[in-house]
């Protein structure tokens, strides 16, 4: 199946689902929350009566770490009324799903694993436990209650089915999009009756269970504006310690040199503790949910993600007493997390980089650091929506990786050491074969199997992202614009 087949199917978007389910159908193309007014378009439709007061904000007064991170019980009426709006529903289940997905450290690093599926459906009354059956009975034996609770075992099928649906069975971790695949299959299970509609059951699934009784994240990580020009402004301005900061703290590329891949959670946390941002201003359950709520925005650079980081994090630590009585604004916020990361000042946070014991790489010193550089591109550029032209683009690549028409395993490999897409830490040469053995049937690959080798590769290169999303970062990050090509080829 050919990739650009795959791309122009997985972006259709049905417009006649409900609310509820356009929750899930309209986050799979494009990031999570626009670059728009997300905090503006979402606070004018706040129900009323609704408690604005987000759930991670300390009391005056309080320590930042002892802050709370669960919200009230939403009443009847504020669940009905946030189910009429899709905007603010999205917002709400971004907030559960980041509450759970960095509930502790067991498992991976994000995403729901079949321990915090389980727990978020016993916080919701959707499964029964061992107190809804007479003593001694075996677990075996549990059959869905007269209460409509379900087993665990069932609750267990619905994981591994959306797992296995949203291509997560590898690494058994479930995205957002994964997350509301499993809700929609957890809402048949629950009301039976209801199997022929399905928007039916996850609406009554949402206003019964999940809505009123799900543990969400403070809402400020996700009503906030991490596009703002005034920041973009700012991060311009002090692009140079920014820069020195992040490759200070990313994973080193090959040769430990350029700093190419994204900085990673406990690297993130790392650099928030050693400049006493957590836990004087923030804790550790806040830096890691400030982490995972800028990874909702897909498709964002290394870099971008960082500052993503950053804006969120400065919204959340100022955004309380005693700085709240400032009633700074966003880009005021951010300078002053800024200020207390030394970006301002380069040469100070030189040597506060060195005193901790990091070796500031020469390419720190540019204003750019090299992951987001502008290249020469060495063939015409080739837009992802422009089919014919993907087809002809990969054909030309296979045709200079391949010998008559057949592509082995070293070709492969070479093929992703030229483009970059393997990687001595992220993403290892073992890695790559392994990939090849999977799409190869006889230790050679044609274009329709180096096609689907594309997928599988785009899938194990980028775990956190969908197919479709992983395949596209996959060719216009890598292939296209490094690979070589035979341009004879028609």
């Amino acid at each position: 199946m050919a990739p650009a087949a795959v791309m122009a199917g997985s972006h259709a978007d049905d417009q006649q689902h409900s609310a509820a389910h356009s929750v899930h159908s309209g986050s799979t193309s494009g990031g999570i929350l626009r670059k728009a007014s997300v905090g503006q378009a979402v606070s004018s439709k706040r129900p009323q009566g609704y408690s604005a007061k987000p759930a991670g904000v300390a009391s005056p007064g309080s320590h930042p770490a002892h802050a709370g991170l669960r919200n009230v019980v939403m009443q009847p009426h504020e669940v009905r009324e946030t189910l009429q709006q899709k905007q603010l529903l999205k917002v709400e289940m971004q907030r559960i799903f980041l509450y759970y997905s960095t509930l502790s450290n067991a498992g991976p690093p994000d995403g729901i694993n079949p321990q915090k599926w389980f727990r978020l459906c016993h916080d919701t009354g959707c499964v029964a436990t061992n107190r809804h059956y007479a003593r001694g009975t075996p677990s075996h034996e549990w059959r869905p209650a007269a209460n409509g609770l379900l087993p665990k075992a069932d609750a267990d099928a619905v994981f591994a089915e959306a797992a296995a649906e949203t291509g997560a069975k590898a690494t058994n971790n479930l995205n957002f999009d994964g997350f509301m695949v499993a809700c929609r299959r957890l809402a048949k299970q629950m009301h039976p009756a209801l199997a022929a509609s399905p928007n039916d059951a996850l609406h009554r699934l949402l206003c019964e269970h999940v809505l009123p009784k799900a543990l969400r994240a403070t809402e400020d990580l996700l009503l906030v504006d991490a596009h703002d020009e005034a920041c973009e402004e700012l991060f311009t301005k002090y692009r140079k310690g920014l820069t020195m900061l992040f490759n200070g703290y990313s994973p080193p590329g090959p040769g430990g040199r350029a700093r190419v891949g994204e900085m990673q959670l406990p690297q993130f946390q790392r650099a928030m503790a050693d400049f006493k941002i957590v836990p004087c201003l923030l804790s550790n359950a806040e830096c890691n949910q400030v982490y995972h709520a800028a990874r909702l925005d897909a498709g964002q650079p290394p870099l971008a993600h960082f500052q993503n980081c950053l804006v969120r994090a400065a919204h959340v630590a100022f955004s309380r007493h005693p700085y709240s009585a400032n009633g700074n604004r966003p880009q005021q916020k951010l300078f002053d997390l800024l200020d207390r990361l030394s970006v301002p000042d380069p040469i100070s946070l030189k040597h506060h980089l060195e005193r901790l014991g990091m070796k500031v790489a020469p390419s720190s010193r540019s204003n750019t650091p090299p992951s987001v550089r502008p290249m020469t591109p060495k063939y015409p550029e080739v837009t992802l929506d422009d089919e014919e032209g993907l087809d002809r683009a990969l054909k030309q690549i296979f045709a200079a990786y391949s010998t008559a028409g057949r592509m082995d395993l070293s070709k492969f490999v070479k093929l992703c050491v030229d483009t970059k897409v393997a990687h001595r830490i992220e993403f290892t040469r073992g890695q790559v074969e392994q990939t090849f053995h999977e799409a190869s049937r006889d230790m050679f690959l044609s274009f329709d199997e180096w096609c689907d080798a594309l997928l599988l590769l785009g899938q194990s290169r980028f775990p956190h992202d969908n197919q479709s999303d992983a395949l596209r970062n996959l060719l216009s990050g890598y292939l296209l614009p490094l690979a070589d090509r035979r341009l004879s080829v028609a």
